[in-house]
């Protein structure tokens, strides 16, 4: 469960942005519209000629349309993937926090380079861009590896002992059965709220449901009458 809620709600483990990044759209739209200062005005300069027209479009208060969102996410991509993002002077002018100019500083390559733009840009824009922390993602990812795996044969255990001894092949058989048959309902809800919601993090949180369905569920089996009555005492 706890796997489940950290890979529901720990940011992007990937430099590059997705809608979930985006932490308030509307306030990222609005502050890049005005371009008040030299930073904002050098990302407003950086974005596609479609990208400022629909930006200048934009009434700066209400919820973003969807090409206008996708085409932010797509240009900021592009500058976090930019070689030369980084060196524009106008970032020398501006706060930045401890790692983002040790990063800075270190003159990066690859990777790193590409973090480094995107702190640039949360830094720049901290109520409209999540925060990147790759370690939480990569926990998140090491739990669920860990105690997913032995899944299948904690289930199958449980089986063998709650099973008559003369009724093997029967409860197996109905044992693979039952996954085959429910195994679509995983991908298609998962598919169904990221489409729903937009969000790749809905999406996911399926998994929390299931776990919670799983738990109640598993309240009601006794174990120990189970393996009485299977005549394994």
């Amino acid at each position: 469960m706890l796997a489940s809620l950290l890979a529901v709600f720990a940011p992007n483990g990937s430099s590059t942005l997705t809608g979930d990044d985006l932490r308030n759209p509307a306030e990222l739209a609005g502050t890049l519209k005005v371009h008040a200062n030299s930073q904002t005005t050098y990302v407003y300069n950086q974005l596609a000629p479609a990208t400022r027209e629909l930006l200048d479009e934009y009434d700066g208060a209400g919820p973003l349309s969807e090409s206008l969102q996708d085409a932010l996410i797509l240009d900021l991509n592009r500058m976090i993937q930019s070689d030369d993002f980084h060196e524009a002077e106008t970032f020398s002018t501006m706060t930045l926090r401890n790692k983002t100019r040790e990063l800075l500083d270190s003159k990066p390559q690859k990777e790193d380079l590409h973090r480094l733009n995107r702190y640039l840009l949360e830094d720049l824009f901290p109520d409209g861009i999540q925060r990147f922390f790759p370690l939480l993602f990569w926990i998140a990812g090491m739990i669920i590896g860990i105690f997913s795996g032995p899944n299948q044969s904690a289930s199958r255990s449980l089986m063998g002992r709650i099973v008559p001894p003369d009724k093997e092949n029967e409860f197996y058989g109905f044992f693979a059965f039952s996954g085959k048959a429910t195994a679509f309902m995983g991908p298609f809800l998962l598919g169904s709220l990221t489409s729903l919601f937009d969000s790749q993090r809905v999406g996911v949180s399926v998994v929390i449901l299931f776990f919670v369905i799983g738990s109640i569920l598993m309240v009601f089996v006794d174990e120990e009458e189970g393996i009485r009555v299977a005549g394994r005492e």
